[in-house]
Order: structure tokens, then sequence, then C-alpha cells
């Protein structure tokens, strides 16, 4: 059962108790005894178990109706998520697992670790679908025109109706079987237009493994980063099978699924999740993992604000963004500088991050080590989250620049 935490009074514990009798769930109630992040200090919180999985943010959100936000503590995790730390679990690892006769995960035993530089992957059915039509886009088209790779082999799916189109993709869908489907623009067009005209014609789509349930979708959305507006299509996710949209997956463009299998098992988010989440998001991730192992409470909102700095204390510490141009011409005797995983080594080596700088427990305590110029003190009674999480990434990521060396003009015959 996923469950979060209240830091509330005794008054208060009695009251989070009589508000469950209306709670969206049924609930159980425990104490446990749980570290602070940023205090070290050891505190006793309410552990608040939700009975219905599916419900287990409408109880946050119930809650939080009635208390402020910063008693609140692991509650901004989604369940999936919630189960792989508990469990130590991650996609794609490889072991031994026990099912009941409904389908329920009863024991398992691992042959596999997250931070494995090698591993196993399982032998996954892939299919390909795309929008045939490259100078027409499918919202335009009044019967769709799809195209569809699996065995080495493409299909064009030409039909005159779209009943034809659709009882055609589910033919391929039924003899490919796959475990990924990996569309061109699926989040925003191709599934939703497929799954709209199944809709409208009462033609069954075979999109799902798991029929008992439906599509998770989400909204679209824009941001401003560095000086442009980015938009973000929603998400479309399968249940029983992954769907990875390409155009709406920066780690899919850039690194394949290869990247995708080796960041989802790292993070612990599910695939379909990681394929559309940024590179912070799974970074947070780890470091969640490591705090909910760790015993420490995770806050729902960052509340912790930074210090305030000078103008001067501003020019000293940032300057390490400051870049300078060269002035323009030809020059000799220029030597370059290459710092393999510069700012991810220094954290790790010098147990940066922000519980470690400035910390409460080392108030006053000349023993720690103090950023030159700045005067900053790092603790060295605990390891940082940051640094304990950077970890293992920049040993992956010196292993791998290995093996890219290694292998360097030796790509024919591998495979």
């Amino acid at each position: 059962m996923p469950s979060f935490y209240l830091h509330l009074n005794a008054a208060d514990r009695r009251r989070a108790e009589i508000l469950a009798r209306s709670a969206p769930s049924p609930l159980t109630f425990a104490m446990a005894t749980k570290r602070e992040l940023y205090s070290n200090e050891i505190w006793d919180v309410l552990d608040v178990h939700a009975h219905d999985t599916l419900r287990f943010r409408n109880v946050v959100y119930y809650y939080e109706r009635f208390f402020p936000h910063f008693v609140f503590f692991n509650s901004d995790v989604t369940v999936a998520q919630l189960f792989l730390y508990a469990t130590e679990l991650f996609p794609l690892a490889f072991g031994e697992y026990e099912l009941g006769n409904d389908g329920a995960l009863l024991d398992w035993t691992l042959h596999d670790t997250r931070e494995a530089f090698e591993y196993r992957i399982p032998p996954l059915t892939v299919l390909a679908l795309r929008n045939a039509n490259d100078f027409l886009p499918p919202k335009y088209c009044r019967v769709p025109q799809l195209a569809i790779t699996y065995d080495d082999t493409t299909y064009s799916l030409d039909a005159e109706t779209p009943v034809e189109i659709l009882e055609s993709f589910n033919w391929h869908l039924y003899r490919c079987d796959p475990d990924i489907i990996v569309t061109e623009y699926g989040d925003a067009t191709l599934l939703p237009m497929l799954t709209g005209l199944a809709k409208r014609y009462n033609v069954p789509l075979l999109l799902n493994r798991d029929t008992s349930v439906g599509y998770v979708t989400s909204k679209e959305s824009s941001y401003f980063q560095y000086g442009k507006v980015v938009h973000k299509d929603g998400a479309f996710e399968l249940a029983g099978r992954w769907h990875v949209d390409v155009e709406n997956s920066f780690t899919v463009a850039e690194a394949d699924l290869d990247g995708l299998f080796e960041i989802t098992r790292l993070t612990q988010i599910p695939p379909q999740h990681q394929a559309r989440a940024t590179i912070g998001t799974g970074l947070s991730s780890l470091q969640l993992s490591w705090a909910y192992r760790n015993n420490i409470l995770i806050p729902s909102k960052k509340r912790e604000p930074e210090e305030f700095k000078s103008g001067s204390v501003l020019l000293l510490a940032d300057r390490g963004g400051l870049i300078y141009q060269p002035p323009p011409g030809y020059h000799e005797d220029v030597a370059e500088l290459d710092f393999v995983s510069m700012y991810p080594s220094i954290m790790v080596n010098h147990n940066v991050s922000p519980e470690t700088i400035n910390c409460r427990c080392c108030a006053g305590d000349d023993a720690g080590v103090v950023v030159p110029e700045l005067g900053y003190r790092v603790c060295r009674k605990r390891e940082g989250i940051v640094a304990a999480v950077l970890r293992a990434v920049v040993a992956k990521r010196s292993y791998y620049k290995k093996k890219k060396k290694e292998y360097k003009g030796k790509d024919e015959g591998l495979f």
C-alpha cells in the first residue's frame, strides 16, 4: 500500500485520524521514525497508508485542504515510483518473479543491479508506426495513411475507409504483439486520431494488452527556457506495452531505445514516463530513491530558501557560468583542458549537496572543509544526497567512455 507522512503534533494527529472517516480511500495509520534532510534530526511522523492505490493522489489532495504543505512528506511521488523505491526493483531488472493467479507480484529474486555496467535486456518486440504521407499531416487526411514496420519489413496500410484501416492496424498488432510501439508524433496526432476513429466507428483497438484499463493521457504544455518558448506534447501511454514517441522524447531522439533502457533502469521511473521526462526529472528520482532507502523524509515541496547573497558574493560564486570570448583572429600555442564530468566530479569528491553547504550540524565547527574565497563550510559528518547519487552516474559515464574508445572503429562484425 502506498503511504505518505505527516509531521504533526498530538492534537493534529488525532484530527487527521478523524478526517479519515471521509477520505476518498480507506486508510491505516501508524507512527514512524524518519530523518529530516536539512536538520539531520530524527522526527516522529504519522504514516498514512492508502488501501486504494488508484486513489492515493486523491487522499493527498483531501488532506492538503486541512493541513499546510510543509507537514507533508513522500506525498508528491507517483505510486509506481514509491513501489519501486520500497521494493528496490527497477524496470528491465533481470531476475526470478513469482506471480499469483490474479497476476499480483508475490516474490522475486534479483540477479541484477541498477548500477551494473553490463546487463541483459529481455528480447523485446518493437513495432514502428508513422504517417506514410510525408507531405500531408495525418489530421488533414480523410483516411489515415500509415506505415508499420516490424521484423525488418514495412507495411503500408492503404484502404479506402477508416474501418478498413483500423481492422488492418489491429491485424498487425495481433500478429506482431509488440512490447514497444515506437511512433513519430504518436502522442500529439497518430494515437489520438486512431482511438478517436475507433470510438466513432465502434472498432475496438488492440493497443492495450490489458483491456480492463484505458489509456493514460496528459495535456500538452509550453514553458520558457533559455530565451525561447518550448512546446511539449501531452503523453499517450498504454497498458501492457510501452508507447514511445520519438518526436516527444529527448532521450530516444538522442540515444535511441538503448539510452531509454539505461536511464529507466537507473532512475526507477516507468519507461513510458521516463521517455518523456527531462534529465533533471531522472536525477530527482535518483535522489528520491536514495532518500527512501536511507529512511529520509522527502518534502512534498521545496521549502529551504537560498541564503541571501550580496553582489560581490554572486560575482565570486558564479564565475563558472562566465564564458570569455577570445579575440577573433589566428592564435598559436593554444592548449585545451578537458575536465571530464567536472561539476559532478567536484560534487562527488568534495561532498557538495544542498544540505551539506553551511549545514546546521557543523555550525561553529572548524573541522569542515571551507570553500576558497567564499568561506562556505562543507559538512564532513555525513554524506550529501547529491554526492551519493552522482557517484554511480560518474562511474557509469567513465566506464562507457572507456568502452567507446576501446571499440572505436571496430563496429563491423560486433553484431
